[in-house]
């Protein structure tokens, strides 16, 4: 049944990556890969009230939020509905905080780099095979201030395959990207950003402006933040001021000057602290607390290049038959590459998502005895299924025994909060049979701790 989005905004949908709670008084640290904070001054703002005009076509024609395709409800007529509770709803704002009565639908935030390639970060994606077929990428997700902009299909795309990967800590520093072929390339007006592939340091004082989905709301370009430290020595990643939160994982950051693309957000402060009974955004002196780390972008760009693909991205030719729809290529003179998703094919178009469980339901194991749609759809744990849900990976959540999008209902069980699902009592989401899943799901790579050393 197709719902408004006054009603879907109700549904108490928590952001995949909810960042921690900080009590008032508790030393700030790092506390998960997606969290944040402000520092000074909050300089978020709306796509539409940024005074600069090409701010504002860099965020509607390059700019994804990474959303569950089982959080989007597509009408008969292609309306575009989502799922998600207010930024107040989900994390106990203070009704006076910025932002409180916007929706939070999104999780992760990424950048168009070429026609069909996605830039975000590695935590937010899952290379193993079905989970990036569940993610929407979704197009437009902004709001004027009084209501969130029209969708529709042609704003949603869906995963081909994770062309490159990483999320390690090594010897040489940290690596945290993914980069995504979509269903299909874009079409004007939207076109990728203008990333540095440059293996240079970028100076500490630059200007920086990032675009992206704190906490899950509707995109916000944040143009105050600025380099706190190059790490020229180790050239991982910068330290940055970026007022950034969960959601904000995977945000394009770049230079001020220029607009071109120089890293992406991956890890940070806390986000909220306890007040006056409430949560408010915590917030440091534009010097204090530990900044942003934002990942230099050429590390990914290496990793793709270096794979078997060359794309124009990498300073090659297009070529007809190398599997990406590149500048110059279409439908009419490469077909191979550049032929839209068909039910059958393998690639969870949007349009299959609600018509081709072949291509967008992950298939479960013989003992499952719930329904297949419900299987690791990134549409809530369901518990008492015969076997594990990888969907129960999702950590999040005030409850030790729930996961995200699910709360501990009456009677001491767990129930969806998308669709109401009761499952068996909360505490046996606790409990994984490594056979019965044989997946890693995406919310253990959301939610992986690390601490700055």
């Amino acid at each position: 049944m197709h719902r408004s989005l006054a009603a879907l905004a109700l549904v108490s949908l928590l952001p995949l990556a909810r960042p921690a709670v900080a009590q008032s008084g508790d030393e700030p640290g790092l506390a998960t890969t997606t969290s944040a904070i402000v520092y000074g001054q909050d300089d978020r703002v709306e796509v539409a009230d940024h005074p600069d005009a090409d701010v504002q076509a860099l965020a509607r024609a390059s700019i994804v939020t990474l959303v569950p395709l089982a959080g989007i409800d597509v009408g008969a007529d292609g309306s575009v509905d989502l799922y998600g509770s207010t930024l107040q709803q989900s994390f106990g704002l203070c009704p006076d905080e910025r932002f409180a009565n916007q929706i939070t639908a999104g999780f992760c935030s990424g950048t168009l780099i070429a026609p069909d390639l996605v830039l975000t970060a590695g935590h937010c994606v899952s290379p193993e095979a079905g989970r990036c077929d569940a993610i929407g990428f979704l197009f437009g997700y902004e709001h004027d201030g009084t209501s969130l902009a029209t969708l529709g299909t042609d704003d949603i795309y869906t995963c081909r395959r994770v062309v490159a990967h990483a999320l390690e800590d090594g010897s040489d520093g940290k690596r945290d990207y993914a980069i995504v072929q979509l269903d299909r390339a874009v079409a004007a007006p939207r076109q990728p950003a203008t990333v540095s592939t440059g293996r240079s340091a970028i100076a500490e004082g630059t200007g920086l402006l990032m675009i992206g989905a704190p906490s899950g709301l509707p995109m916000k370009v944040e143009d105050g933040g600025s380099v706190r430290n190059s790490r020229s020595g180790v050239m991982d990643y910068f330290v940055a001021t970026t007022d950034s939160f969960g959601g904000n994982s995977g945000s394009g950051v770049f230079r001020r000057d220029s607009l071109e693309l120089v890293g992406i957000l991956v890890e940070g402060d806390t986000d909220y602290v306890e007040a006056d009974g409430c949560v408010r955004v915590n917030q440091c002196a534009e010097d204090g607390c530990g900044g942003e780390n934002v990942l230099y972008a050429f590390h990914a760009i290496e990793a793709l290049c270096a794979s078997d693909a060359e794309p124009t991205l990498c300073g090659g030719a297009a070529t007809c038959g190398d599997g990406f729809c590149s500048a110059g290529e279409d439908a009419a003179g490469c077909p191979s590459d550049c032929t839209e998703s068909v039910c059958g094919d393998g690639v969870c178009a949007p349009e299959d998502w609600q018509s081709c469980p072949d291509d967008c339901v992950l298939t479960p194991p013989d003992a499952w005895t719930c329904d297949v749609e419900w299987y690791g759809t990134l549409d809530g744990c369901d518990c008492g299924c015969g076997v594990y849900d990888p969907d129960c990976d999702l950590t999040g959540g005030d409850s030790p025994d729930c996961r995200t999008f699910q709360v501990c209902g009456d009677g001491g069980k767990c129930v969806g909060a998308l669709s109401g699902r009761e499952g068996a009592a909360c505490a046996a989401n606790r409990t994984r049979d490594p056979a019965a899943a044989g997946l890693l799901g995406l919310g253990a790579l959301l939610l992986l701790r690390r601490r700055r050393r």
